[in-house]
């Protein structure tokens, strides 16, 4: 299981990386109107964006498992315990309105997605590349 953990954390570093650069070069070559309101490499995207989405969720709950296993009631909040529920509980909200934007036609009212989910991948695949867990 930990060789897999790493090669999906290989892939969910550079699809983070990706979509980040996505994001900021977009402007520069796409300009948004009301019948195109974004580029068509989003549609490319999309297949990518949600296997990192599911695939973040499924390892920061193990991971969010874990941390609550070891720690017990009773202890007091560590850096782990934080971490790994930010991430869990920042993928599941980028997930549902990931999810809710793309099957509602690829509507443009949730570009907080495209800015939350790199950050969120990014740290989910260094925390499966360093650690056990």
């Amino acid at each position: 299981m930990d060789i897999l953990k790493k090669v999906i954390g290989i892939f969910l570093i550079p699809g983070g990386i990706a979509m980040a650069v996505h994001l900021i070069v977009e402007p520069l070559y796409h300009t948004s109107t009301e019948a195109d309101p974004s580029s068509p490499l989003w549609q490319a995207f999309h297949p990518v964006v949600i296997a990192i989405v599911v695939l973040t969720f499924i390892f920061s709950y193990l991971r969010k498992r874990d941390v609550e296993q070891v720690g017990g009631a009773d202890t007091m909040v560590s850096r782990d315990f934080m971490a790994s529920n930010v991430i869990f509980y920042g993928n599941l909200v980028v997930g549902i309105l990931f999810f809710w934007n793309w099957f509602d036609v690829l509507s443009p009212a949730f570009t907080a997605v495209g800015v939350a989910l790199p950050p969120l991948s990014a740290a989910m695949g260094i925390s499966m590349l360093k650690s056990d867990r």
